[in-house]
């Protein structure tokens, strides 16, 4: 079963439509009080995301228990003469979702068995539908904390302002341009929000620290990746994908990398897809130890680092994407803030 509300609903109204009770059918939703059409069937599918003319149906069919008969396509001149009727769909506590029309040439009144089929269908779809939105409030309310936490760092020291923005925009890009699904970019996003997490737990005599660490500061300053990691593996609803990104961004492809120095493909994909966004803002943005690296520049840096710091296959995808058109829109847009600390 998909998790996508609009391919429940296409599912849905197809399964309806194979069941012949009507050959025209149309799944409505209310935004801002009006009548629009998610899905349809049959002579209803060219108003498919456009609102009915001059329909009066309101919310008023969505609270209604059951297959109600009326006029719900008025507006629509070939609908004289035809039998309408509305279904509601709602999720718990009876909050409506939306309505199924159903419409069908002439004078013929829907009968017992094709009312209680179209009800069940619409109960279930209900349910499928409120358990989903349900879930995406859940999920979004995950994702607006994980932003706050990811954002904690930069309001603690206002040096990498709008860093946390930036790799997760450019994570997810080039996770779409590699080919991941939905999820994974999901459990990379929230990686992104977090990957410094970690540096919460770093003093400011280090973290700020306008001259080079000695050797050992460097290495207090390391352990925040796996300080970040132990963190984060106290919150249970965070998936290991996501605290692999936190603890291995600094594993580098040639195996020279921290923590544990993993080489190659050892390296967790999304670690490796947010270490290429990582080093390419730490070069884009202009950091109290130095300035802004032209774009020519960071190209011939990240390719020097291909087969060292960095999965060779990922940078090339990632500068195709950079040097794109849309990607230098997104370049010059970006602005990065004058100031940071260090990666």
């Amino acid at each position: 079963m998909s998790n996508d509300p609009l391919e429940l609903t296409e599912s849905a109204m197809t399964s309806l439509y194979h069941l012949d009770i009507a050959p025209h059918l149309a799944f409505v939703r209310f935004r801002e009080g009006k009548p629009v059409v998610v899905s349809a069937r049959g002579a209803l599918e060219r108003y498919r995301g456009r609102h009915l003319p001059q329909q009066k149906l309101s919310t008023h069919a969505s609270l209604t228990d059951n297959f109600t008969v009326g006029n719900y396509l008025e507006g629509i001149p070939e609908s004289a003469g035809w039998s309408t009727a509305a279904v509601p769909v709602s999720a718990r506590q009876k909050r409506p979702l939306g309505v199924i029309i159903l419409a069908r040439e002439g004078n013929k009144p829907f009968q017992s068995d094709e009312k209680a089929i179209a009800n069940s269908l619409a109960r279930i779809m209900g349910a499928q539908l409120g358990q989903m939105e349900a879930l995406k409030q859940l999920e979004d309310a995950y994702d607006g904390t994980l932003r706050a936490l990811g954002l904690a760092l930069e309001f603690r020291d206002h040096e990498t302002q709008g860093h946390t923005k930036r790799v997760v925009a450019w994570s997810d890009q080039l996770a779409q341009d590699v080919g991941l699904d939905a999820s994974m970019r999901k459990y990379l996003r929230w990686g992104a929000y977090l990957h410094d997490i970690g540096k919460l737990s770093i003093s400011d005599n280090i973290l700020r620290k306008p001259d080079k660490l000695n050797e050992e500061e460097w290495e207090i300053m390391k352990s925040h990746v796996v300080k970040g990691w132990e963190m984060l593996s106290r919150v249970p609803f965070l998936p290991q994908e996501t605290l692999e990104v936190v603890r291995h961004h600094h594993e580098n492809w040639d195996g020279s990398g921290y923590p544990d120095g993993l080489k190659g493909q050892d390296i967790p994909i999304l670690a490796r897809i947010f270490a290429v966004v990582d080093t390419f803002d730490a070069l884009y943005s202009p950091r109290p130890y130095k300035r802004a690296w032209k774009p020519a520049e960071i190209i011939e840096e990240l390719n020097r680092l291909k087969g060292k710091k960095l999965d060779p296959k990922l940078v090339d995808i990632f500068i195709k994407r950079i040097t794109s058109p849309s990607g230098k829109e997104v370049m010059e847009a970006a602005n990065p803030s004058k100031t940071g600390v260090r990666a």
